[in-house]
């Protein structure tokens, strides 16, 4: 599904050391998912129309 994003350039910086080293562990495709969730941003994918957006979640 996220194959085509480029999550080459995605800045682990903001994140803990030891999420940055837990990232480094998974795949592209893992690392940007996980990041996202870190970031409370989900990826919503409607099938009807191949259409993905971003949706921000508040973290409480």
């Amino acid at each position: 599904m996220l194959k085509d994003y480029d999550t080459s350039s995605i800045n682990y910086g903001m994140l803990e050391l030891d999420q940055q080293k837990e990232l480094e562990q998974l795949t592209h495709q893992e690392q940007f998912t996980t990041w996202m969730k870190i970031k409370g941003i989900s990826l919503v994918e409607d099938s009807r129309n191949h259409v993905i957006t971003s949706n921000i979640v508040q973290i409480s």
